[in-house]
């Protein structure tokens, strides 16, 4: 891979001078018409040549040579394909295929970025392959698709906002709780009143949001964001053992925080069925809502959306933030109590 990346990066220099060394690159790709017959297996080489071929564009977005744009912007429209284990060379482990796309993500950000036209283009294709994989729930490809958002949330592509919109409601959905935003002076008094409690107790009364019980989100993925409430990101390891371990020491954490805080009182119950979640969440289902609230960030960050759908997602980061900080002290006495 070396000698191509040294390849690629003299071509950048002068795409004039080497374009006899451009095309043969190019050519080195999976081709069109083969990934328009569905039925593909790619070779090392090959994803090698895609690899050099989005540096390159990452490098000189704005080529005159329209052959990289057109073999790149055809590989990202069959990434739905990749999502079988039978598009990967035999070799390949699902950490083989995380890699190359981060890597892969990370040259067409780069490259969306120096070229609005390019980012443009990437924008037509972006929306339905993140919905293929946020969508996927077919028990082998499921690795390869979460690989694929996970990458995602580190090198998130162009999209457009109807295809924002979309997928943060598909993500939304996700969640087996209907989430109702306050729409009332009142309403909203209330929720407002809710978070500075929260702010000044480490204890708050917020439901705590959940994925469907099959937890079919097809997820991989990580930067943060100011609309990130993942639990899974801030949880230690001692602590993700003890979500999917002993329900004793959880009940035991639980009753000492509720004793110790003054919930003993009728309002341990509260606190208990909001922290209750938590004995009930796997650490697969607490990665994908990680991932989700990821993705979501992201989109909102780049892309204006709907008011309301936007509100709704305000009003989820902030409850799940205050879970959050109950599932922090709860884990704070495990420790002092267990």
């Amino acid at each position: 891979m070396e000698p191509l990346i040294e390849l690629c990066d003299l071509v950048a220099e002068n795409p004039a001078q080497f374009g006899d060394k451009l095309a043969w690159m190019c050519n080195r790709c999976p081709q069109p018409e083969a990934l328009c017959a569905g039925s593909v297996r790619v070779s090392q080489s090959q994803l090698n040549a895609v690899l050099a071929v989005s540096r390159f564009l990452s490098k000189c977005p704005e080529s005159a040579d329209q052959r990289p744009k057109s073999v790149i912007l055809e590989f990202l429209r069959s990434i739905p394909l990749s999502f079988s284990p039978s598009f990967w060379p035999q070799s390949y482990k699902v950490d083989s295929v995380a890699s190359f796309f981060v890597d892969f993500f990370g040259y067409l950000q780069k490259s969306a970025q120096l070229s609005p036209d390019f980012a443009m283009d990437v924008a037509e294709f972006s929306g339905d392959v993140i919905m293929a994989a946020v969508n996927n729930n077919v028990g082998e490809n499921l690795e390869i698709s979460r690989a694929f958002l996970v990458s995602l949330t580190q090198n998130f592509l162009p999209v457009l906002p109807p295809d924002g919109e979309k997928l943060v409601t598909c993500l939304l959905d996700q969640f087996t709780l209907s989430v109702q935003v306050p729409a009332s002076p009142s309403e909203r008094i209330g929720i407002n009143s809710e978070a500075s409690s929260s702010q000044s107790s480490p204890i708050s009364t917020g439901n705590h949001h959940n994925f469907n019980s099959n937890n079919e989100m097809s997820s991989p993925a990580h930067d943060s964001s100011h609309v990130s409430g993942s639990s899974s990101a801030s949880m230690p390891s001692s602590a993700r053992t003890m979500v999917n371990g002993s329900a004793t020491m959880w009940r035991s954490g639980l009753d000492s925080t509720a004793t110790n805080s003054g919930f003993n009182n009728g309002g341990g119950g509260l606190f208990r069925q909001q922290v209750a979640s938590f004995e009930e969440e796997s650490v697969e289902g607490l990665e994908k809502q990680e991932i989700a609230y990821k993705l979501i960030a992201h989109v909102v960050e780049r892309v204006k959306i709907d008011s309301k759908l936007l509100e709704q997602v305000r009003f989820i980061a902030k409850k799940q933030l205050q879970s959050l900080s109950a599932f922090l002290k709860v884990n704070a006495n495990i420790r002092l109590y267990g």
